[in-house]
C-alpha cells in the first residue's frame, strides 16, 4: 500500500496481490512508528457497501479508507486499466473538498514479471 499526500489529495496506491486480498472482504493494513510519538499511525483500507465509491475516515493516528464493495468489483473485472476510482468528501469545514482516489499499481507487476522472464 502506497499513500501520497498532496494539500487536499489523497491517493491510495496498491499491489495488484492487494487488491486480491481486499476483494476477499480482509482489510488491509498498514502501521507507521513516528518519532516522538508512543502510537503508530494506522491506515486501513476495508470494503464495504456505502453509498459513495471511497469514503475517508481519520480519528486517533487512525486513517481509513472505505471503498464500496460493487465499485471495487467492477475495477477488479476491469483490470488491467489506468482508470482506479476516485471521488470528492465534504470536509465540514471552509476548506475545499478532499480528493481521494484508488489506484491498482499494474506497472510494476508488469516490470516484475518482465524481470523475472528474463
Amino acid at each position: 500500500m502506497n499513500l501520497r499526500i498532496e494539500g487536499q489529495k489523497l491517493r491510495f496506491r496498491l499491489s495488484k496481490k492487494e487488491l486480491e486480498l481486499l476483494t476477499t472482504g480482509k482489510t488491509l493494513e498498514q502501521k507507521t512508528h513516528l518519532p516522538g510519538s508512543s502510537s503508530a499511525l494506522q491506515i486501513s483500507i476495508v470494503m464495504i457497501s456505502i453509498p459513495t465509491p471511497l469514503s475517508f475516515h481519520y480519528q486517533k493516528n487512525h486513517m481509513t479508507l472505505s471503498v464500496d464493495n460493487e465499485t471495487l468489483m467492477t475495477l477488479w473485472a476491469s483490470l488491467p486499466n489506468r482508470s482506479g476510482i476516485s471521488t470528492t468528501q465534504e470536509t465540514g469545514e471552509s476548506t475545499s473538498p478532499l480528493e481521494l482516489s484508488l489506484d491498482i499499481d499494474i506497472f510494476t507487476q508488469k516490470r516484475k514479471r518482465a524481470q523475472n522472464e528474463s
